[in-house]
């Protein structure tokens, strides 16, 4: 049962970007640069949003990175960045446990996996959001990612929260579109938020 009305009647809503997938999908496939304060802005359009949280990971070796995140504090998103942690990938044989090394079939070069990068972000979305729903009736959702599925049925189907996500079509598991009660498919807006 939602019981976060504002006297006039419309829902309280929160925005909760996990703006990495919307950035990359932006720079890789269409060739443009996501803002993050556009894109909260085009999501608060005929909504009552109280508030807009934005996670990212954040390269401390980066200032241009670092000054962004500065920048959209200042201009009200609630930001929370995670430094971005590379760790070499290192492969292990699945029957004995030793570290193995992959070979090309072709001319033998011994190949090193490339580095992971490790965001951090996931857990702290998904807590963030259950610790503060108590204070809104709608979720706004910037992601696509099925791991969030569990979020979502705890959201609508225990707390009675409207769950709304926003993300580019292919970026959109069909998990995530059974288990909310709205999608906003950000490919036709793209011109809204990406330069």
């Amino acid at each position: 049962m939602i019981e976060n009305m504002t006297e006039a009647g419309q829902a309280k809503a929160m925005i909760f970007m996990d703006f990495s997938n919307v950035f990359l999908h932006a720079k890789k496939k269409l060739g443009k640069r996501a803002d993050a304060l556009d894109l909260s802005r085009l999501l608060t359009v005929s909504r009552n949003v109280v508030q807009s949280h934005y996670f990212s990971s954040e390269d401390p070796g980066n200032p241009g990175q670092v000054k962004y995140h500065d920048h959209l504090r200042r201009k009200g998103l609630i930001v929370h960045t995670y430094d971005l942690v590379f760790r070499e990938q290192r492969l292990f044989c699945p029957t004995c446990g030793k570290e193995a090394e992959t070979m090309c079939w072709a001319c033998g070069t011994v190949l090193t996996p490339p580095p992971h990068k490790s965001k951090k972000i996931d857990i702290s979305f998904a807590v963030t959001i259950q610790q503060l729903s108590q204070s809104f009736d709608e979720a706004l959702l910037v992601t696509g990612d099925s791991d969030f599925v569990p979020l979502l049925k705890l959201l609508r189907e225990t707390l009675g929260r409207k769950v709304i996500i926003a993300a580019f079509r292919e970026a959109i598991s069909y998990e995530m579109r059974i288990n909310s009660d709205e999608i906003i498919e950000l490919d036709s807006r793209v011109g809204e938020f990406c330069h």
